[in-house]
């Protein structure tokens, strides 16, 4: 099929294409309004975490950071899914006593590339957020017992040095995910249009012209009645529609 055929199914089948746009976008809305979006913002914190090297004790080569380099991909393997436990975050809002009425409440979700280690915290307000992450980073980066070794301790028994590679951020506040799903909806709804306008077409058998006729039959078409109504000439269609004697 040429694009212009393409075009003429589109063209054809406009209000099917259009209704199921419409029909899409409206019962989008209708979910937003009746189920009401969660208010959630997300701050974000990047950590550099690495086992301190054992001290030399000889004049021979020790790799230096090589080999804390390798295990500190293993233990941020650990300390994700440290940070992203219950406990965790109850010791953090522990920490915000004092600084709220009510200690706000939040999820973790880490991820890590080499020895950084990134915290994305979401909560429902940017204090919160932005609390929680500087509670998480004073949590590790604390050396005496009641706070980073009370969580490295549980997985290694090596002293840890933990860096701030970027300071708590927010990073994504409230409605940005109602817009990009409506969008996303409206461009599900655009494309099911699109597809159920060529279906329609497909198992339409109306023959429309004479590319129908040619390909329906297999021989080429020779002559062609014009189509719409014939009048004439406007004298004769006159003298005609007047005409009300007999001949001779």
């Amino acid at each position: 099929m040429e694009l212009k055929t393409y075009w003429e199914v589109v063209r054809r089948r406009a209000w099917v294409v259009v209704g199921t746009f419409v029909l899409a976008l409206a019962a989008s809305l209708i979910g937003l309004a009746l189920v009401p979006q969660a208010i959630s913002y997300q701050a974000t914190v990047r950590l550099a975490v690495k086992p301190v090297p054992e001290p030399r004790t000889g004049s021979y080569y020790t790799f230096d950071d090589y080999y804390p380099y390798l295990s500190s991909e293993f233990l941020n393997d650990d300390v994700i899914e440290l940070v992203q436990g219950a406990l965790f975050m109850q010791d953090l809002q522990a920490r915000l006593k004092g600084k709220f009425a009510t200690p706000p409440w939040g999820s973790i979700k880490a991820k890590k590339a080499h020895r950084v280690l990134t915290m994305t915290i979401t909560s429902g307000t940017p204090d919160g957020a932005l609390a929680l992450a500087q509670a998480a980073t004073e949590a590790l980066s604390e050396k005496d017992e009641s706070g980073r070794q009370r969580y490295f301790g549980q997985i290694t028994t090596r002293e840890q040095t933990v860096t701030v590679v970027d300071p708590p951020a927010i990073t994504a506040g409230p409605g940005t995910r109602s817009v990009l799903d409506l969008a996303l909806r409206g461009l599900l709804g655009l494309l099911a249009g699109l597809a159920l306008a060529f279906l329609l077409d497909y198992l339409d058998d109306t023959v429309r012209d004479t590319e129908d006729v040619e390909r329906l039959l297999g021989v080429p078409i020779l002559a062609e009645i014009p189509g719409g109504r014939f009048t004439g000439r406007p004298q004769e269609t006159k003298a005609r529609r007047g005409y009300t004697g007999s001949p001779g």
